[in-house]
């Protein structure tokens, strides 16, 4: 015997990916922003149900950021180069590592590659060419000592930490 909890959510779940085709059929390549966007909002109430996995969170952000990136520019909001995709899905997934600690305050070890995929995001695009981001990057990758050595600042604080809470 199954369960009915369950036997509904295979229904709502079939009900969305069936919907999403509609979306993409309908609008052809303009659907997939909305496709993108609604699993996005699945995901997020998936995530935040009673139940739910809060790490599904992380991948909806991502498709949000992305989903709303395409739907903003496929109705002329904003108009902004194709290369920036790739700065908001390195955004999205900074905001989902961001998100990931609000929900579940796994550690500070979130902050390392959230803050740093924010920060090549931002950079990017403030950037007026693909050439300039190019530069830029290249030129923040000289410092490869100092994201080093704020990793083991970042590992020895958390570590402390532990064993200070094993103490009490």
């Amino acid at each position: 015997m199954t369960n009915p909890h369950r036997q509904h959510r295979l229904l709502w779940r079939l009900f969305l990916v069936s919907v999403l085709f509609l979306l993409i059929a309908v609008f052809g390549s303009a659907g997939w922003g909305w496709a993108l966007s609604v699993l996005g909002i699945y995901l997020y109430i998936s995530g935040l149900s009673r139940n739910g996995n809060p790490e599904l969170l992380f991948p909806g952000t991502i498709l949000l950021a992305f989903g709303g990136a395409l739907l903003l520019r496929q109705f002329d909001v904003v108009n902004f180069p194709l290369w920036h995709i790739w700065l908001i899905l390195f955004g999205g997934m900074g905001l989902g590592f961001i998100l990931m600690w609000t929900v579940n305050h796994n550690g500070i070890w979130v902050f390392a590659p959230g803050g740093l995929l924010l920060f090549i995001s931002g950079g990017g695009l403030a950037a007026r060419s693909f050439f300039r981001y190019q530069i830029w990057l290249r030129g923040l990758f000289d410092y490869w000592f100092v994201f080093i050595l704020l990793a083991v600042l970042l590992i020895v604080i958390s570590r402390r930490r532990k064993h200070q809470m094993n103490l009490i």
